[in-house]
């Protein structure tokens, strides 16, 4: 599989990050939420375990788990 670019897609909600990165040929895994007072916000991306940020490259059907907010505050 050929490596795709990984989208900044933290502070954008997981309405609009779902598509994103399916169109990319990704799939979302696990879902978990934090404190946070952006309710559904993507706060973070991590792939088996390790965070990813923007630019990192990973295989075409890799797993991304998100951590989303859950509009409470911290």
């Amino acid at each position: 599989y050929r490596k795709i670019q990984v989208p900044d897609l933290t502070e954008r909600t997981f309405r609009q990050t779902k598509p994103t990165l399916e169109a990319l040929g990704f799939k979302v895994g696990k879902i978990t939420y934090e404190n946070n007072i952006g309710k559904d916000l993507v706060l973070k991306m991590t792939h088996k375990g390790k965070t990813i940020s923007e630019g990192d490259k990973l295989a075409k059907t890799s797993v991304i788990d998100l951590v989303l907010g859950n509009g409470n505050r911290p």
